[in-house]
């Protein structure tokens, strides 16, 4: 009689095989991803330099000086400074600042974007002033700055934190007595809507603080007589001075 053959146990453990298989093939992949993954930032972070070097958005001292700041333009040989340096010369007329102030501004805001934060800069005895119309920055009777403002907020801080100048943020309000339980009068509304755009500079994009000066107007400046909607609007408003001699 033939002898019967002896079966062999079923190996219940079989699957540990294809699972260590799929783990070392997981673990590989995610160490390629890390790897590919370290290897691009490494050469973004080159090429974000690079091309930060070739604008000129390196201070002397080799240091960042920010994203919302402003490319030296001016090229090798070229007889023409670059607009910054006009905020540097102390014999720089008021004229010159504001030209310089305004090439500055079209290079970083299109005319509707200014249009639509009710911007304008003008000169007078104190200096040059950038104008902001109050209904474009803020809520009727409120300190709050809308989201839409921003922009013009940060491309302002970042010419004005280049100049290294001192700065006045005047609030301004028309002649209407204010209906809010926040601000007893013009005269607190006006500072407290001049003290955000400084807190906005200084938390946002770290101007230095003891360059910045709030001064409250309330009514006591309108540009035009407060007898139309039309004027109060004008007068309600935010006005950035660089002081000038």
């Amino acid at each position: 009689m033939k002898k019967k053959q002896h079966e062999e146990p079923e190996n219940h453990e079989r699957w540990l095989v294809s699972y260590a298989d799929f783990i070392t093939l997981l673990f590989a992949f995610f160490t390629v991803m890390y790897a590919t993954s370290s290897a691009d930032l490494d050469k973004s972070k080159k090429f974000e330099q690079s091309v930060r070097e070739a604008f000129g958005m390196l201070s002397g001292e080799g240091q960042d000086i920010g994203v919302n700041n402003f490319p030296n333009h001016k090229d090798k040989g070229s007889i023409i400074e670059p607009p910054i340096k006009v905020f540097y010369d102390s014999s720089a007329s008021r004229d010159q600042i504001k030209e310089a102030l305004l090439m500055m501004i079209d290079e970083k805001m299109s005319e509707e974007e200014r249009e639509k934060a009710g911007f304008t800069v003008r000169t007078d005895e104190e200096g040059v002033r950038i104008t902001l119309l109050a209904s474009k920055l803020f809520p009727e009777g409120s300190a709050k700055i809308f989201k839409g403002s921003f922009l013009a907020l940060d491309v302002i801080s970042g010419i004005l934190k280049l100049t290294g100048r001192d700065i006045v943020i005047e609030g301004h309000t028309d002649n209407q007595p204010i209906k809010s339980a926040i601000y007893p009068s013009n005269w607190e509304l006006a500072g407290a809507r001049a003290a955000t755009i400084v807190r906005y500079f200084v938390q946002r994009h770290e101007f230095p603080a003891d360059k910045l000066k709030v001064v409250s107007y309330a009514d006591q400046r309108p540009l035009k007589n407060n007898d139309s909607d039309e004027n109060r609007a004008i007068n309600r408003r935010i006005e950035i001075l660089i002081p000038t001699p």
